[in-house]
């Protein structure tokens, strides 16, 4: 059971690491295309259907733009200006902010920008693929449990039977040596008692070599 274990762990971690890392670099790739230019009227570019967003600043901070989708106040300076400064404190050229639940992007080229991205949905994923794990490696665990109590089962029926069988051939070997030993035993005591009679002492030993 502990050998099984630890081999869903490590078969359920790896099926993790992976859904992780590539969840991250879809991520990752979908940020570098949204960190374009945002393009002219009539252009074909990609809709992104999650929620980012794209925040232009200079060196200095004192003149930035922000552009991204609609599930965002483009508006509201202070939830822009928390993000970003967020963003730039953890000094990284990507990483995840926990407090908004976004992964961020930063890019220098041909402006430096911040990119945004909404990660609930990846968090979403991931929490059910640990369910999911769970789930499974719970159920895979409690039928090898119940497996194993009928190959056990099976196994030891040929010991039970062997045991058995002993048994009975102790119990059936007692029950033949008991009599003889009785035959035995009395004739030992009348010789042991009856030692003055000459006729006795000679048949005595006769009887207990008859036996």
């Amino acid at each position: 059971m502990a050998l099984v274990f630890i081999m869903l762990c490590v078969i359920f971690g790896t099926i993790y690491g992976f859904t992780a890392n590539s969840l991250e670099a879809d991520s990752l790739q979908m940020m570098h295309a949204m960190s374009g230019p945002p393009g002219t009227p009539g252009e074909n570019r990609p809709e992104f259907k999650v929620p980012y967003l794209v925040i232009q600043y200079n060196g200095s901070m004192d003149y930035w733009t922000a552009r991204g989708s609609n599930h965002y106040d483009l508006t509201d300076q202070a939830f822009l200006t928390g993000l970003l400064e967020a963003a730039i404190a953890q000094d990284a050229p990507d990483g995840v902010l926990d407090d908004y639940d976004m992964r961020f992007l930063r890019n220098e080229f041909p402006v430096t920008q911040h990119v945004f991205l909404d990660i609930s949905a990846e968090r979403t994923t991931l929490s059910h693929l640990v369910k999911t794990c769970v789930g499974i490696g719970v159920a895979s665990l409690l039928a090898f449990f119940g497996l194993s109590l009928l190959l056990a089962n099976w196994a030891l029926k040929p010991l039970e039977a062997a045991w058995e069988q002993q048994r009975q051939f102790v119990a059936d070997a007692s029950h033949e040596l008991k009599t003889p030993l009785t035959v035995i035993l009395g004739n030992a005591q009348m010789l042991s008692g009856n030692g003055e009679d000459p006729e006795l002492r000679e048949k005595l030993p006769s009887n207990i070599l008859t036996v």
